[in-house]
């Protein structure tokens, strides 16, 4: 059983979830996690100083110029322009897209894995319909982008590649300060199986990636999945601090609570 409760001596209550007070009379600054009988292992919390770090870093470009024309910007997309579904609208979309720059940093990511990151930020919600809990939203999602190119998924993955790469990649790399990768078809497809997965339980993705890659490819998609459901989860403080936080899967995720409360307007 994992029990967690915050440096301050208060309790987490029995799902998980942090109440609102403490996120606010705290500042969340830290907390203790631990598991059966081991030892307390303390979460210090990443925070401004930190984050202004961050964005001095020359990749941080590629989260401004996704904000900016991937999310802002609807002559090359127009997913967001008019959405207006509660709690999962432009703002959710922004905050996970910075969580996920973070975690590129953090995690060290190379740059082709940190840029897949990013982009499957910008698209795992256009597929949403409303703000019920839907399963299927990724396969959704990944629907809509392919429709955008006029494309049925039952294209060879070369092709939607070369649409993704002419019509919008090479559009954004322009107005980036610092240049990005070019992704090659696997490299998108890791983008669309996250974008599929994302909304999906863990262990059908493990089940679903080590039958149909080999080894390395399948321990590539969940470790990105993984980063990215917690970057996603991480936003749940939106809810009011509604997080269960046992459900975050990294070291890294646990430290980015105060980067969150912050984003949402909790501390």
């Amino acid at each position: 059983m994992t029990e967690l409760f915050c440096a301050a001596h208060q309790s987490w209550t029995d799902d998980g979830i942090k109440p609102i007070e403490w996120l606010t009379s705290d500042g969340l600054k830290a907390f203790d996690c631990k598991i059966d009988s081991g030892e307390p292992v303390t979460y210090v919390q990443y925070d401004q100083t930190f984050l202004t770090q961050l964005r001095s870093e020359p990749q941080w470009q590629w989260d401004v110029a996704l904000n900016q024309y991937f999310l802002q910007d609807d002559r090359i997309f127009d997913f967001w322009h008019k959405n207006k579904i509660r709690n999962h609208s432009l703002r959710h979309v922004q905050h996970v897209l910075h969580f996920c720059a973070i975690m590129n940093s953090i995690e060290q990511l190379d740059e082709k894995d940190a840029l897949i990151l990013l982009l499957t930020a910008c698209f795992h919600d256009i597929g949403r319909v409303n703000a019920d809990v839907a399963p299927d939203h990724g396969a959704q999602s990944v629907a809509r982008l392919y429709d955008h190119y006029h494309l049925s998924e039952a294209v060879p993955i070369e092709t939607f590649t070369e649409a993704f790469t002419l019509q919008s990649m090479v559009l954004l790399n322009s107005q980036s300060n610092y240049p990005m990768p070019e992704l090659r078809a696997n490299d998108v497809r890791v983008m669309l199986d996250l974008m599929r997965y994302h909304s999906l339980e863990d262990t059908q993705a493990e089940t679903d990636f080590k039958e149909r890659y080999n080894d390395r490819a399948a321990q590539r998609r969940l470790r990105l999945l993984h980063l990215f459901k917690d970057c996603d989860a991480l936003d749940r403080l939106r809810f009011k601090g509604n997080l269960d936080v046992h459900y975050l899967r990294t070291t890294a995720a646990r430290r980015m609570l105060r980067i969150s409360a912050g984003f949402n307007g909790l501390i």
